[in-house]
């Protein structure tokens, strides 16, 4: 499920006016909770606290967009190390983490728009 968009608004303000939202998903570590916004620009990271999964207090790391944010591994929870931090994901977001790293794959990574077949 989607992150409420609510929530999309609340990271807002620390992104820059101009930068376009192309991913939104939580991720965790054990005591804190934080928010990956991945943008046209850049990933930031956006801490939420310990108590707080969809309430983000401040950036704390920005990344620029080339970084890969997987490889994800779901032998059991899946976790990913990004920026060098070991982070826990909820089984809906894998796809959204796939996604966000396809798309700077490149094109041949992705599969065709079936709206552009003929």
């Amino acid at each position: 499920m989607p992150l409420p968009s609510t929530v999309r608004e609340r990271c807002r303000p620390f992104l820059d006016p101009d930068e376009v939202l192309h991913y939104l998903f939580p991720a965790y570590t054990q005591g804190a909770n934080f928010i990956f916004a991945v943008t046209d620009r850049t990933i930031t990271i956006l801490h939420c606290g310990a108590f707080n999964r969809d309430r983000p207090k401040g950036v704390y790391a920005r990344l620029p967009r080339a970084t890969r944010i997987g490889p994800v591994n779901t032998n059991l929870d899946p976790v990913f190390r990004c920026n060098g931090m070991g982070y826990r994901v909820d089984d809906q977001y894998v796809s959204t983490i796939l996604a966000a790293d396809a798309e700077i794959a490149g094109a041949p990574v992705l599969p065709p728009d079936p709206e552009w077949e003929t």
